[in-house]
């Protein structure tokens, strides 16, 4: 029930990724038609999507202007070499600083960085 609350008063959402094909889809199943499907919700406004191709690895100032409430980083995360990751946090947590900011991985043992959970504090939900 959170998510369908929430869900009705969302204005906008974004997407962000290097790969043209996904950004293809996700327009495709980001239309009015495809998120009444899946919510089946009774929208006061319409919901606002933007797609963007680019790198979270690279300077994404030029989104801080959208005011993200949060981020999600879904099974993003494995991919990112370890000297990458300091950009990473930068465009996250510096530049676009949102409110909250959630990150899944398929799983630790997936991960070639994070294999030990307790030296990382890492933990799932």
């Amino acid at each position: 029930m959170i998510v369908r609350d929430y869900w009705s008063i969302l204005t906008f959402q974004g997407g962000l990724d290097v790969d043209k094909k996904v950004l293809e889809i996700a327009e495709k199943n980001s239309s009015p038609e495809s998120y009444h499907k899946v919510l089946s919700s009774n929208r006061d406004n319409p919901l606002k999507v933007l797609l963007f191709s680019a790198s979270i690895l690279k300077d994404c100032s030029f989104l801080s202007k959208h005011n993200f409430e949060a981020i999600t980083l879904i099974e993003v995360i494995e991919h990112i070499e370890m000297e990458d990751l300091k950009n990473l946090e930068i465009n996250v947590f510096k530049i676009l600083s949102p409110n909250l900011v959630i990150v899944t991985t398929p799983n630790y043992e997936f991960n070639r960085f994070f294999t030990d959970v307790n030296k990382y504090n890492l933990f799932a939900i």
